[in-house]
């Protein structure tokens, strides 16, 4: 017993002193178990634990496994760099196999250590000209900088961000109580993460990943888009001026609160500003209707197109009062929270009463500023961005009402317009006064259904302001609204050119940047790949500019709805005539796209083999559509000319083509890109022979266009004799 006690005492002990001497170095700021050495003097905090182990990381899987050198990385934090960079630029300096990293910030250094991992990068990769035009992501070989590593060059480099503001809005991602836990009062599970096995893991999986994912490539800021289509600021915090306002049991809301606010740490640790998005004010529900019934406005009653709202009294101060009481509570249940996004909508449910009608706009103004001062007294380091044309198209007496750092976001073109134009004049953005963003929807999840390849695009419209930067100094960054489910292959280089666009837009030639990220992903391929989505680009520039005639226009917003049947069917023979020329052209080029891309697949590394079947998926699906529509065009040009068999083989030919985008569309690697996010999420065989997709969101191209133009087809193809 005295042998076992003794032998227990040393082991202990020598427990005891490992710990003491891992303490001593993880206080000291040094990572000694590698040839690779970060260090930093100052105290520690979780965005330096997690430079430290990035740069590390990334720095060993270049140096090699059996590393025979040594690299030091300091990390210096020093307050006079900021005079010079600002708070998150930094200066890298290379001597021998010392490397320091200076910055005024934790999160400066932290964009310092990646620049170094992309120089490191770019020096050990052939036909890459320099890190401008590297990712922190590219593909990597083991041990590919070993000998680089070595033998150092002397080198130093310095950057800071061109805009300051770069936002990433995830598109679809709601942060509501039954999107993180799972309630008691919802009795259908409709929503994507209550409907699937660990979704309220994956929700929040999900944010972590794109924090992550904005650490690595100098995104600064990241918000949901939206929270929701309603009015829930009461959802998110409890105070007594707002008791009752929410449907969820207290308790609910408590937990909730506690995930999220997790959530805006775990942000913050990865040097990204969390922000919450909310509308103002929107509809009022029916729970705020029963317990609050002193809030509730009249709504007009002949307003069919928003059946069933409810409109709150916008003149009455008790809802300035319980706006204002309930963004004080969310800002003390968020300590984390860096920011609150309001965007504006309710314009289409005006109080009708005698004190609010016809002054909507105003009364809305009027409680953007009351909740904005209550926000700054409540937390003066907190910050605004509005959105919305109730605030962009105001006045400049409105404009200067605002406080002084609140941020403004206007969209991209008309509603998400896919143009190399913003549309958005230099002297409207100067006459804000107020830092000022653009909105993008990158890849343009409300232009195709599937998604589309936009970089171009985007880097024209960037360009113009950038180039102009001393006519709109205000101008602070392009914001971008993307599908957060997953990146997607054929969808990455919209990310990753908005991210080096923020940072350093005259600094990059995008096409050389997309061409290494090609070739770096799929090797020799890369020629090809990049040719087949310039193709791909071209034509999806071209049909958005009218659909090719084929869709019916309402805004670009709601393209999701259109597939062309209705327009075809109504258009004359001229306008029939000359739109079935246009989308020829654009079915030869995606036709022509897949014929690159199929003679490439040799070529491509093995590692991106299914990355790569994405890509082809997914153009054949593009070219099947416009297939599809060439063959409608021509089905309907038949008719014109009386010729009823060949307009009912066509049709038949219009089916199947319809047919074969469905099992298309099923058959793509990472479905999750646009079907998953908003609760497609598996395929169902139904009675008619062909797939439907269960599916309860609002991404229902397939569903409201593909299956009904089905029907319909079905039905034409019987009455046409």
């Amino acid at each position: 017993m005295n042998t076992i006690f003794r032998i227990s005492v040393y082991f202990c002990g020598r427990l005891v002193y490992l710990g003491i001497v891992l303490s001593a170095l993880l206080l000291t700021g040094i990572n000694a178990h590698a040839n690779i050495i970060v260090k930093y003097d100052y105290p520690s905090s979780p965005l330096t634990s997690y430079t430290v182990n990035l740069v590390q990381t990334k720095m060993m899987k270049l140096s090699g496994a059996k590393f025979p050198g040594e690299v030091t990385i300091s990390l210096i934090l020093d307050s006079e760099m900021e005079k010079s960079l600002g708070e998150e630029g930094y200066r890298v300096t290379i001597q021998s196999s010392q490397v320091t990293i200076k910055s005024a910030t934790e999160v400066g250094l932290l964009y310092g250590g990646i620049n170094l991992i992309e120089w490191v990068i770019a020096e050990t990769t052939a036909g890459i000209q320099d890190y401008f035009h590297v990712d922190i992501d590219f593909p990597v070989n083991a041990g590919q900088a070993r000998e680089f590593l070595q033998n150092l060059p002397e080198d130093q480099f310095e950057s800071k961000p061109f805009y300051p503001i770069r936002l990433f809005l995830l598109n679809n991602y709601a942060m509501g109580v039954a999107d993180l836990i799972d309630s008691e009062i919802i009795l259908e599970k409709y929503n994507f993460y209550s409907g699937v096995e660990s979704g309220f893991a994956e929700a929040i999986n999900t944010w972590k990943k794109w924090c992550d994912w904005g650490s690595r490539h100098r995104v600064n800021h990241i918000s949901n888009w939206p929270y929701s289509a309603g009015t829930n600021w009461w959802d998110l915090a409890l105070d007594s001026a707002t008791k009752g306002m929410s449907k969820y049991p207290e308790k609910e809301i408590i937990q909730a609160a506690k995930v999220r606010e997790e959530m805006f740490k775990y942000a913050r640790s990865r040097g990204v500003k969390p922000f919450l998005m909310n509308y103002l004010t929107g509809s009022a529900t029916p729970t705020i209707q029963k317990n609050r019934p002193d809030l509730i406005g009249e709504l007009d009653t002949e307003d069919q197109h928003h059946t069933g709202a409810i409109s709150f009294c916008h003149s009455d101060d008790r809802l300035k009062n319980v706006f204002t009481a309930q963004i004080r509570a969310i800002l003390r249940t968020y300590p984390s929270l860096a920011g609150i996004h309001i965007r504006w909508w309710g314009e289409s449910f005006p109080c009708q009463c005698e004190n609010c009608n016809g002054r909507q706009g105003e009364l809305q103004r009027k409680l953007t500023i009351e909740i904005i001062e209550a926000a700054l007294e409540e937390r003066p380091d907190i910050e605004i961005l509005l959105s919305g044309r109730l605030f962009l198209h105001g006045t400049q007496e409105y404009w200067d009402l605002l406080p002084e750092k609140v941020i403004l976001q206007a969209k991209w073109g008309r509603d998400w317009e896919p143009t190399a134009d913003p549309k958005i004049p230099f002297d409207n953005i100067v006459k804000t006064g107020h830092p000022f963003l653009i909105s993008a929807a990158l890849p343009g999840e409300e232009v195709s259904p599937f998604g589309s390849v936009q970089y171009g695009p985007y880097r024209d419209g960037v360009l113009k302001y950038a180039k102009n930067k001393e006519k709109v100094p205000n101008l602070s960054g392009f914001s971008v609204a993307m599908g957060e489910e997953d990146i997607g292959w054929i969808t990455e280089t919209n990310y990753l050119t908005a991210a080096k666009l923020n940072w350093a837009p005259l600094d990059v030639n995008i096409d050389d940047f997309i061409g290494n990220y090609l070739r770096a992903t799929y090797g020799d391929a890369q020629e090809d790949i990049y040719k087949s989505l310039e193709l791909t680009q071209k034509a999806w520039e071209e049909y958005c500019v009218d659909f090719d005639g084929i869709g019916i226009y309402k805004d670009y917003m709601h393209i999701t709805w259109m597939h062309g049947l209705d327009s075809v069917k109504s258009a004359d023979l001229q306008k029939l005539q000359h739109n079935t020329k246009r989308i020829e052209r654009h079915s030869q080029m995606l036709t022509q796209a897949l014929f690159i891309l199929e003679r490439a697949r040799d070529k491509v590394n093995p590692r991106a083999l299914v990355a790569f079947d994405d890509i082809f998926i997914q153009t054949e699906i593009f070219a099947e559509f416009f297939t599809s529509r060439q063959m409608l065009a021509e089905a309907y040009l038949h008719h014109h000319d009386n010729k009823s068999e060949r307009m009912r083989n066509k049709l038949k030919m219009v089916y199947e083509s319809n047919q074969r985008i469905i099992k298309l569309a099923l058959a793509k690697p990472n479905i999750s890109d646009y079907f998953e996010m908003e609760g497609m999420t598996f395929p169902t065989n139904y009675e008619k022979g062909y797939i439907y997709l269960t599916m309860v969101g609002a991404w229902d191209w397939l569903q409201n266009r593909v299956f009904e133009e089905m029907d319909e087809l079905e039905e034409l193809i019987r009455e046409t004799k």
